[in-house]
């Protein structure tokens, strides 16, 4: 199952560095945080869910990838950056 993660991390991953400009790399960059936090890679999923935020904070995934930030915070142990995350998904997307 572990091996299986790991090369749909590494195909968003070459997808996102090989394509930057496809329509479709927002998506994938956003698989890419969320296939981080399942393989327990909270670091990369907290930077990757930082990146897309920044990126693109108007996409529709956008909400479910501060979700997803909060959560990977909260796992790592920073509870704190996870509430204030928390705080603004509430505020900017209620």
């Amino acid at each position: 199952m572990i091996a299986e993660g790991d090369r749909i991390r590494a195909g968003f991953q070459q997808f996102v560095s090989q394509y930057p400009d496809s329509a479709y790399v927002q998506n994938a960059m956003f698989w890419l945080g969320s296939a981080q936090f399942a393989l327990k890679d909270y670091k990369a999923a907290i930077a990757t869910h930082q990146a897309f935020i920044a990126k693109y904070p108007d996409h529709p995934r956008a909400p479910d990838a501060m979700l997803n930030l909060a959560y990977a915070q909260i796992e790592s142990g920073d509870r704190k950056t996870a509430r204030t995350t928390l705080q603004t998904v509430t505020q900017r997307y209620a």
